[in-house]
């Protein structure tokens, strides 16, 4: 077969503001899943017509001409053709065009249908959104569309006698400007823009190249664009089934007559939902790989097939019932509601795994806390984060195979996930940051719903489940400061964003009544403290304080004593939770760890007799294998948290003179927000750059053993 180069596979061409309305109205031109809903506000819509009024440049458009006959349509009228070209480049600027030339309803953001209304003042030149004082003022015309239903002589006629209604005559020089004016923009739908047209024969990896060379803002293509557009072409009623299920979720509206998939824990998008269908139908994670396998070679046979599978797949994803089943996994996790979810990755990997074990016909209440189990781990050990496809391939291939006890295997996992060492070493060390935005600190409230935990000092013996639910009012509770803000900052002389990072440790954070945080203001612990737990029987006080991770005497403390003391104590409650889901198993759990595998490129694995989990590597291994020396500069690559430290003797990272346990807790420090610390921090080697990623593999070479992936 001959090649076709690239520049043969598109035309620049152009078209008219009035033509390209018409195609949208006729549903010649129509939108697959390449691009958001309209997003856009009102404002943005005036800023495209004051830019076309004034003939500045506005970009290009960018359509695909195809056979298809299954694509989905611009606005929420019926169209009279079937498409032939797709929008690929200009939603926002096109629908913007078609709505306001023709008075069409369009979608939303929020899924809802909306008329915009744009306003123009002929003796200025200016527009406006429309609302009700320019309604009531005859300078101006509220809605331009029925402008656009007119020529210019009947809308300048209609204009003047409306000034006159109201007593005002325009002079001659007025009445010149209100000529040029709607002139102007009564020919505005003449107005053409440059289009760039993709032939029938380009396909979309074609469509992706040329959308980067043309396009150098909006939207940049990813794989689940390319698996969404496929399924524009070859399977309409699925494409159009997921975006109404999206819809509906966000909405708060039913599904196909049945139950709305709307809840507190998450609202998940097409992308998201393409990836659990991937994993549910294929076993496939990498949606560069689903988008390969569901195009496929030019059997159509085979792509049907593999479209049917899809169907099959995507039928159970989207059921209701079982949606609203499994997020019943997440409230038996402890986690109530989207507050304490940090991971939705980690929620939709899960109920992809979920959804294996429902097919398989697991007892309903036994998978149900096996996946309570899996999630809690994957959410506490950051499992998804990073390389998160990999991490979800390499699980679904141990875990769903045909030839694999799901249940065993997920309990071998989690035999090798949630190890002792993860509990007394890992996890404290991930509870060293320097945000409440804290994956480890999330999972600590987890488990205190799972325990059962009650609010601490609450006159009631309210729970902590009560207070996290999606329900309770937003400030019934709030997090607070044991050591509060003002103390330190009295007792440090810090302000600012060292002030904050020093304050807000997870260590320092307890879930408590709200009108007992008021009370506490800035008051020393070794004050406020006493105070109140005389208010409490000595066995109450003590359970209370074992739930919150508080040990007796923590108020006389300094405070970095008590952070580092109480992130123990934090981690010996996310333990007990867990241990509680695992006492709650229908089946009690027999299994050793696996040996961790080594995943190929094919999905594979190879198993090791002998292996080095990557997270039990310390700077201080590396330091004792001269891989990393101390005092030695390292450096915060992330350009958005630029910064710099040294490394002390003992494997920490001293950062504007505090010492930090781990890399992931420095370089929390300066991005505001959980990071991977291993890949952004870096010292200098020969000139370049080298991250502690890379020094920690140079490691695990030279112990000349394999490292562990779980």
């Amino acid at each position: 077969m001959v090649a076709v180069a690239l520049e043969d596979k598109f035309v620049d061409t152009s078209a008219s503001l009035s033509r390209l309305a018409e195609q949208v109205a006729t549903g010649e031109l129509a939108l697959p899943e390449l691009q958001r809903p309209f997003v856009w506000k009102n404002v943005d819509v005036r800023d495209l017509f004051d830019s076309l009024f004034r003939g500045y440049p506005v970009g290009n458009i960018m359509t695909w001409r195809t056979r298809s006959e299954s694509v989905r349509t611009i606005g929420t009228d019926t169209k009279e053709a079937d498409p032939s070209l797709l929008l690929i480049d200009g939603q926002q600027r096109v629908t913007s065009i078609y709505a306001v030339l023709h008075g069409a309803e369009v979608l939303n953001k929020d899924y809802k249908s909306q008329r915009i209304r744009i306003a123009f003042n002929p003796l200025t030149g200016r527009f406006e959104t429309s609302n009700s004082a320019i309604a009531k003022n005859a300078e101006w015309i509220p809605d331009i569309t029925k402008a656009f239903a007119e020529n210019a002589f009947t809308v300048v006629n209609g204009y003047v006698e409306g000034l006159k209604a109201t007593g005002r005559d325009l002079t001659d020089t007025e009445l010149a400007t209100v000529q040029t004016h709607l002139s102007r923009l009564t020919d505005l739908p003449k107005f053409k823009l440059a289009v760039v047209e993709l032939k029938e024969h380009a396909d979309v990896e074609d469509v992706a190249e040329v959308f980067v060379r043309t396009n150098n803002g909006g939207k940049s293509l990813g794989q689940s664009d390319f698996v969404l557009t496929l399924m524009s072409v070859h399977a309409q009623k699925d494409r159009i089934a997921l975006e109404e299920w999206v819809r509906a979720a966000h909405t708060d509206s039913p599904y196909k007559a049945a139950r709305t998939p709307h809840n507190p824990h998450i609202l998940p998008d097409a992308t998201q939902l393409v990836r659990v269908v991937a994993a549910v139908a294929f076993r496939r994670a990498a949606l560069s790989d689903v988008y390969a396998f569901l195009r496929g070679d030019d059997d159509t046979q085979t792509r049907a097939e593999r479209f049917a599978a899809w169907s099959v797949a995507q039928e159970e994803v989207l059921s209701t019932h079982h949606w609203h089943e499994f997020l019943r996994v997440l409230d038996t996790a402890g986690y109530r509601s989207s507050r304490q979810v940090n991971s939705d990755f980690a929620v939709l990997a899960t109920y992809a795994i979920w959804t294996h074990g429902r097919q398989r016909g697991i007892d309903r209440r036994h998978l149900q806390n096996l996946m309570a189990r899996w999630f809690y781990a994957a959410s506490v050990t950051g499992r998804y984060s990073g390389s998160g496809e990999s991490t979800l391939a390499a699980d679904l291939y141990a875990m769903t195979r045909d030839d694999v006890d799901l249940i065993s295997a997920t309990e071998r996992r989690l035999a090798a996930i949630m190890t002792p060492d993860f509990f007394t070493t890992s996890l404290p060390e991930a509870l060293d940051s320097r945000s409440w935005s804290n994956r480890a600190l999330m999972a600590y409230e987890a488990a205190q719903v799972v325990i059962d935990a009650p609010v601490l000092f609450a006159p009631n013996d309210e729970r902590v489940s009560h207070r996290l639910g999606p329900s309770t009012a937003a400030k019934g509770i709030e997090r607070h400061h044991l050591f509060p803000k003002a103390y330190l900052r009295h007792q440090t002389g810090l302000s600012g964003a060292q002030w904050s990072a020093l304050a807000n440790r997870p260590a320092n954070a307890a879930l408590v009544d709200w009108v007992e945080n008021g009370d506490i203001s800035d008051d020393a612990p070794a004050h406020y403290w006493p105070l109140h737990a005389d208010t409490l029987p000595h066995a109450t006080l003590a359970a209370q304080m074992a739930d919150h991770a508080l040990y007796d005497g923590w108020w006389t403390d300094d405070y970095d004593t008590f952070c580092e003391t109480r992130r123990k104590l934090m981690a010996d409650v996310i333990h007990r939770g867990y241990q509680t889901l695992v006492d709650r198993s229908p089946v009690a759990p027999d299994v050793e760890p696996e040996d961790a595998p080594i995943v190929v490129g094919d999905g594979h694995s190879t198993p090791h007799a002998t292996s080095v989990d990557r997270s039990h590597i310390s700077l201080a291994d590396l330091i004792a294998a001269e891989l990393l020396f101390a005092d030695e500069t390292i450096t915060h690559l992330r350009s958005t948290a630029p910064g710099s430290g040294t490394v002390s003797t003992d494997g920490a990272i001293i950062l504007d003179g505090v010492r930090y346990a781990t890399p992931s807790g420095a370089g929390a420090t300066l991005a505001n927000g959980n990071v991977n610390g291993w890949e952004t921090w870096a010292v200098e080697r020969n000139g370049t750059y080298v991250r502690l990623d890379d020094l920690r593999d140079a490691y695990l070479e030279s112990t000349s053993l394999p490292p562990a992936t779980d």
